[in-house]
């Protein structure tokens, strides 16, 4: 029935355009593209007409005709709007939801186009036309919903409809890139690593996946895999600051100062004010014999964030280096005001209280650093930091022994190349023999 009424309503447009215009220019126009006849001013009135009967039908169909002619010229808005009218008119009228959802789809307004199709397949599960447009729509619509959810802090039930976008688009880049974000970098190494490798196999100038693998390989320390990956990731977009600073740690870590250097100092004049990339440098510097450029890095860090108790730190250390020990005691008595300060608030936040220990043992005062790392290991046994403090502070204490299981302790929670636990396990070894030959003579 519905099919007689289109075709009616179709015949009798095409009879008001054969009135109004004649059969010999009818057929002129009819042979002509698409864009020229619906110029043509003959066309234009005839298909006025047309529309004027067409709305004036009673029927569902005759609004779904009418959309279509608007659709074929392009007329998209009003198109929607009669596809809409045929809705309301007749909720069963599968062409209408099937037409309106692909408008919505081409659009990339994928919850509206989802939901049309929904209902169209309730009216009739079973259409393929229905199950072509659902294959086609469903990869935006679970990309949209699962970059919604993720964003909400749900990474569970993100990661469920990102699957279920992968399913209709497999080779796509984006979406393993962003499975890989809904996986704890701390526990899911392997699964992140699978997943950004097949974003890179898929488009092998996705940075964002690039980087994201080189923080993995870092993260693992293998550094080397790291560099490779962050280089990769400037080929395509040589000045992100944050890729400069990671490539540049990597360097650091390999002990190839005079390439992480540049670097460094590239990601600092892109983002001047970034502590993170200033304290980068500024190490480095210090690591690499370069004090007096390390120490005015310190120094910037202090008129840019003077509440970081750990910058007091890392001065002091420059400052003792020299063989400046009243400047660098200084540094250390601020750095202990600060930490001070900041656990005044009543919250013993862990990373606070390690900084606070390592000021209180570049005082000299062993024990008090001692008890801060150790509560501070209570909250967070995993700290390699923490041992790396808890270590100064035994050898403060002149108990080489303990510093040396301390300093094991770090080195198993540390990356693999984590050279200055070696070079630290070292000296601890070494003072634990002198200690012994004393106790022995």
């Amino acid at each position: 029935m519905i099919k007689k009424i289109i075709r009616t309503s179709i015949l009798i447009g095409f009879l008001a355009a054969v009135l109004l215009v004649g059969k010999n220019k009818w057929i002129e126009f009819r042979d002509k593209p698409a864009g020229d006849r619906f110029s043509h001013s003959s066309y234009r009135k005839a298909i006025d007409f047309y529309r004027k009967i067409l709305k004036a039908v009673p029927f569902a169909a005759g609004h779904y005709a009418l959309a279509e002619s608007y659709r074929d010229e392009g007329l998209e808005n009003q198109a929607v709007e009669e596809y809409k009218k045929t809705l309301e008119m007749d909720k069963r009228f599968i062409p209408a939801y099937l037409a309106l959802a692909d408008i919505y789809y081409q659009r990339e307004s994928h919850e509206e186009a989802w939901d049309l199709i929904q209902k169209a397949e309730a009216v009739m599960s079973n259409n393929p036309d229905i199950k072509d447009l659902k294959k086609q729509a469903s990869y935006g619509y679970f990309l949209e919903a699962g970059v919604k959810t993720f964003e909400k802090g749900d990474r569970l039930k993100a990661r469920a409809l990102f699957n279920q976008a992968l399913a209709s688009g497999p080779d796509s880049a984006q979406l393993h890139y962003l499975i890989a974000l809904t996986f704890d970098e701390q526990q899911d190494f392997y699964r992140i690593e699978d997943y950004l490798k097949k974003a890179v196999e898929l488009d092998p100038k996705f940075y964002l996946a690039r980087n994201f693998l080189g923080d993995i390989y870092f993260g693992k320390g293998d550094f080397q895999a790291a560099v490779d990956q962050y280089r990769a990731s400037l080929d395509v977009n040589r000045d992100d600051p944050s890729i400069l600073n990671n490539l540049g740690m990597a360097y650091m870590n390999l002990q190839r100062y005079g390439s992480a250097i540049p670097n460094l100092e590239k990601a600092l004049a892109f983002d001047p004010a970034n502590v993170e990339y200033c304290h980068n440098l500024a190490t480095v510097y210090r690591d690499y014999g370069m004090l007096d450029k390390a120490a005015e890095g310190f120094l910037r860090i202090i008129q840019l964030k003077p509440d970081d108790p750990n910058v007091y730190n890392d001065l002091g250390d420059i400052y003792r280096k020299e063989g400046r020990g009243e400047e660098a005691l200084e540094q250390y008595r601020a750095g202990i005001a600060c930490g001070k300060k900041a656990l005044s608030g009543g919250v013993r936040d862990p990373s606070l209280l390690v900084n606070l220990a390592y000021a209180y043992n570049g005082a000299q005062e062993f024990q008090t650093a001692k008890d801060l790392v150790e509560e501070a290991l209570r909250k967070n046994p995993d700290d390699p930091q923490a041992y790396m403090t808890l270590a100064d502070a035994y050898k403060g204490l002149k108990r080489p022994d303990a510093a040396l299981i301390a300093l094991d302790k770090a080195k198993s929670l540390s990356p693999k190349n984590s050279f200055f636990i070696d070079e630290a396990i070292s000296l601890a070894k070494e003072q634990l023999a002198k200690q012994k030959q004393l106790s022995d003579s």
